[in-house]
């Protein structure tokens, strides 16, 4: 079967290939049992902490910071990803959980990531038996384009960077 590019799926198969199983099978061939694996998600996060095995540790829902927490933490110590100046999350450029305003800001500022992305989905719209032929979940990166020079792409996300939690 030819899945195409990540979807946007519950659970994440990306998430799951790239990520847990690659970990996984490194545990496995290097004979490691005992462990600790931190995960960075924020208190605002603190659902999908929830579901854990004894293994797993989530030190900023610990201590109750969010992301403008760690925002503050990393700029305080002169470690912030020069990618916050325009993002307000990172991650994998070719991530089908981007938000509109993120593929705006990959368009317009990174322009290779954008010809690599555009070139894997063009090769994929040929293939009538791919399941996923795009990134965005309703529009190809054509039609992004044009929405763009249109001025018609909206940045429908939600409030970024909200927070009740303050440290």
């Amino acid at each position: 079967m030819i899945r195409g590019l990540p979807m946007i799926t519950v659970p994440c198969f990306w998430k799951r290939d790239s990520k847990v199983r690659p970990f996984e099978y490194f545990l496995k061939e290097n004979n490691i049992s005992e462990y600790t694996q931190y995960i960075g998600y924020t208190y605002s996060e603190r659902k999908r902490a929830n579901v854990k095995d004894e293994n797993q540790r989530f030190p900023l829902v610990d201590f109750k910071m969010c992301e403008a927490d760690v925002d503050r933490l990393l700029k305080s110590v002169d470690l912030i990803n020069p990618l916050y100046e325009k993002f307000s999350r990172t991650g994998c450029y070719f991530c089908p959980y981007m938000s509109n305003r993120a593929f705006y800001l990959v368009n317009k500022f990174h322009v290779h990531e954008w010809a690599e992305m555009k070139a894997l989905e063009q090769s994929l719209d040929k293939n009538e038996n791919c399941i996923n032929p795009q990134w965005h979940i309703k529009y190809s990166l054509s039609e992004i384009e044009q929405l763009i020079e249109q001025g018609n792409w909206q940045f429908n996300d939600q409030a970024e960077n909200s927070c009740e939690c303050q440290i």
